[in-house]
């Protein structure tokens, strides 16, 4: 028979395990999914028996859960982006959302604010860019996505949805 903390132990080292390599999940948000785990082992430690298989199912709806959290905070931050634009109300959070911008990398600060801001169609950007078509639109998804990241890694300043 295992204690209490030897369980606790594996289901922190399976559910990790998940985060990470199934779900390709970072260092901390793999340790998030890991703890929350644990305290839903605490709760069923003695109602149910832990067994792998629940712990592995449990992993799996938590990192569905933290992608589906992560995707729509791109999503509110895309509609910001694209209603955001400097005759906005909210000042404050016009100056956040720019020096949030102004932290990515050249080419996408550029992208965000030719489409977003300057109000340019895909095909203007992908003519100045000079590259293929849809080029900019890709590469411009993935630039938002970079921004969430860094709101949501908390190295950008606190992003809130209007």
């Amino acid at each position: 028979m295992f204690d209490n903390d030897d369980v606790l132990r594996r289901v922190y080292e399976i559910a990790y395990a998940v985060a990470r390599a199934r779900f390709r999940l970072g260092t901390a948000d793999a340790e998030d999914i890991a703890q929350e785990m644990m305290l839903r082992a605490l709760h069923h430690l003695r109602s149910r028996e832990i067994n792998a298989s629940w712990i592995h199912r449990g992993a799996q709806f938590l990192c569905i859960d933290h992608l589906r959290a992560r995707q729509s905070e791109g999503k509110a931050l895309e509609r910001y982006l694209r209603e955001g634009t400097p005759r906005a109300k909210d000042e404050a959070t016009i100056l956040d959302l720019e020096l949030a911008v102004s932290s990515l990398h050249a080419d996408c600060q550029s992208l965000i604010r030719q489409y977003f801001w300057e109000g340019r169609t895909w095909a203007e950007i992908d003519a100045a860019l000079a590259a293929g078509r849809r080029c900019a639109q890709y590469r411009t998804r993935k630039c938002v996505e970079a921004l969430a990241q860094a709101f949501h890694d908390g190295k950008a300043p606190k992003f809130q949805a209007v």
